[in-house]
């Protein structure tokens, strides 16, 4: 019934988001003015909330642990994306499959469903697996995409890496490791605008897509091994690393379902900025949008065989 209902909110978001890019029912800006709110205001909102917790000396072996996962996973993602690199031949579709099996839609489509499934313990332990990923990513898309002659200075790397959700982990966790609480105004303001996100997000994805024609989908085969890679393979190697291991239930299944997220809805962002090929741009579309409707069936799949594995 989980995997059920979370298909359903899932579709019927992205859905709407579709809908409303198709009829283009706001103004150009409106995205991008909306993508903004939900990065740099709800998610961190969202973020600092699902952080703000009474301190547990207990809780820091767990949270060291899916911070390791969460890094070791990146390091296996990327062994595969670059085996994925080496069989399209290399180039611009090779770095594709590279960073679209190393990054996933862990920030839109990653935290609504986490939170959807484990609640706010869930989100908190979410919100310290994506730290590693969020300093990763930025530097890693600069490399991937504009070479070694594209690379910034590391001051100006770094700059790229502190955003407001980064920030956010930050101050959340320094208010949980000082067990300094949030004053009840603060916290429920804080709380009903980080509760936008979920919804938001999801509708963000569904406008995004509604800009990729179908007719292109199939102009672009390579985007299909990133998709196969991302949707199928990164799952499959998630659980059949954890399967064996004593870790906690919960990281399993929050590693797994992780691995199980479509190719990241800002990889044709970055492709636009770094490679400056509009063929790239497109296949780089096409792979988020048929990673992101796949991930509608296989996502909650992924739930289901978890909840028959761990209950």
């Amino acid at each position: 019934m989980l995997a059920l209902k979370l298909t359903i909110e899932i579709t019927l978001l992205v859905v709407l988001g579709w809908v409303l890019g198709k009829i283009h029912m706001f103004s150009d800006r409106f995205e991008g003015d909306l993508s903004r709110f939900v990065i740099d205001a709800a998610l961190p909102c969202l973020i600092v909330v699902s952080m703000n917790k009474p301190f547990d000396p207990a809780e820091m072996g767990g949270l060291i642990t899916v911070m390791l996962i969460s890094l070791g996973l990146l390091a296996a993602f990327f062994a595969v994306g670059q085996i994925g690199y080496y069989a399209v031949g290399g180039g611009a579709s090779g770095r594709l499959v590279r960073f679209g099996t190393t990054f996933c839609n862990y920030t839109y489509f990653g935290m609504p469903v986490m939170e959807t499934l484990f609640g706010a313990e869930g989100l908190f332990l979410y919100s310290i697996f994506s730290v590693p990923i969020r300093l990763v990513i930025y530097f890693f898309a600069r490399v991937n995409f504009s070479g070694k002659n594209g690379v910034k200075s590391f001051k100006d790397l770094l700059r790229l890496a502190v955003t407001p959700p980064t920030v956010a982990v930050a101050v959340g966790l320094t208010l949980y490791l000082l067990n300094i609480q949030l004053p009840e105004v603060l916290y429920k303001t804080m709380d009903s605008v980080g509760d936008t996100s979920s919804p938001l997000g999801m509708i963000l994805i569904g406008m995004s897509l509604s800009h990729i024609r179908f007719r292109d989908i199939f102009r672009f085969p390579k985007a299909f091994i990133t998709v196969g890679l991302r949707c199928f393979a990164a799952p499959i190697i998630a659980l059949a690393a954890l399967y064996f291991t004593k870790l906690d239930p919960l990281y399993i299944k929050m590693s797994v379902i992780y691995a199980s997220l479509p190719v990241s809805a800002i990889t044709t962002s970055y492709i636009i900025n770094y490679e400056k090929d509009e063929n790239a741009a497109h296949e780089s579309a096409v792979a988020v949008l048929v990673s992101t409707l796949l991930s509608i069936i296989t996502l909650p799949l992924t739930v289901w065989i978890l909840e028959r594995i761990y209950g």
